[in-house]
């Protein structure tokens, strides 16, 4: 029998520019992180990828 892996999404909005570290601690483990949306600055995904071990894509 094929067996499946589960695959963990977290998904973030809204962040206006601001990252808490907190958010690290939330998604440990994701396989991916989606950012929905009113992001405000690049740099809070440069602080979501840092400490990744995943590789990660930027689509703006």
């Amino acid at each position: 029998m094929n067996q499946r892996s589960a695959i963990r999404i977290g998904v973030i909005a809204d962040t206006h520019g601001r990252f808490d570290p907190v958010v690290r601690r939330h998604f440990k483990g994701a396989d991916y992180i989606f950012h929905a949306g009113d992001i405000g600055k690049r740099s809070v995904i440069f602080c979501m990828k840092a400490g990744s071990s995943q590789r990660t894509d930027e689509r703006f």
